[in-house]
């Protein structure tokens, strides 16, 4: 394994920087099945060496922002939005939104555990549940902000199961939809415009055919982010 001295250690000082990070901890092809453990332990240590914050819960605290984003983050990635996909996201969305207060709720571990199971299932219907509440409470008490579904690689399997949880009424108050590295790209986002929905996913990334390998594409998706950031911005 690579070990964490061989990269940088703070906080990725440019998105090309990070994705060259991400390369480097995700060089070769990855069984998905009964890789657990693997998937875990070489996200963990992006999550170091990128440096960002691995958990938001700025709707649980309070924090509507001008902006949410509900992010649910891939296959065994650390704290509620990971590392690899999520807190870049954030960042770009800052940068395309200026002057707004753009906060991120992620989706807790007790509800989605983020296995790999769950993924060859379909994704996590617990976790689904979890995100379709969110929304529902950020439309009953955000008045005013633009909520924002999203997630990459598992998470997109959830923000599928979410919105078919929180119904077409529900949905009227999401303003936007982007996945990555979507299993499901194939499949519509229920109860929600196709205009308001941004699917991002790399020709060879087998994943978003609901594939059984990982390959090292499917890990860089944060390249993809100020694009997606771009799109949501045109939208609001």
């Amino acid at each position: 394994m690579l070990s964490l001295t061989a990269l940088p250690t703070a906080h990725a000082s440019s998105l090309t920087s990070a994705v060259s990070i991400i390369g480097k901890i995700f060089p070769d092809n990855i069984v998905f099945k009964g890789a657990d453990a693997a998937v875990s332990s070489l996200e963990a240590l992006a999550g170091k060496a990128l440096g960002y914050t691995e958990t938001r819960n700025d709707l649980v605290n309070g924090d509507c922002g001008d902006v949410l984003v509900i992010f649910a983050r891939g296959t065994g990635e650390p704290g509620n939005v990971g590392a690899l996909v999520g807190p870049e996201f954030l960042e770009e969305l800052v940068e395309a939104l200026p002057g707004k207060n753009v906060s991120m709720q992620g989706i807790d571990a007790s509800a989605y555990s983020a296995k790999v199971a769950q993924y060859f299932e379909g994704g996590s219907t617990t976790g689904a549940a979890a995100m379709a509440s969110y929304v529902t409470q950020a439309a009953k008490t955000c008045t005013g902000t633009s909520i924002i579904m999203s997630g990459w690689s598992q998470g997109a399997q959830v923000v599928h199961l979410a919105a078919k949880k929180v119904g077409t009424s529900g949905m009227a108050a999401v303003s936007a939809v982007v996945t990555f590295g979507d299993p499901d790209k194939n499949s519509t986002i229920a109860g929600i415009s196709s205009s308001k929905v941004k699917v991002i996913c790399h020709d060879n990334d087998g994943i978003c055919n609901f594939g059984a390998i990982l390959e090292p594409t499917h890990f860089t998706y944060a390249k993809d982010t100020p694009a997606a950031a771009a799109w949501v911005a045109s939208v609001l």
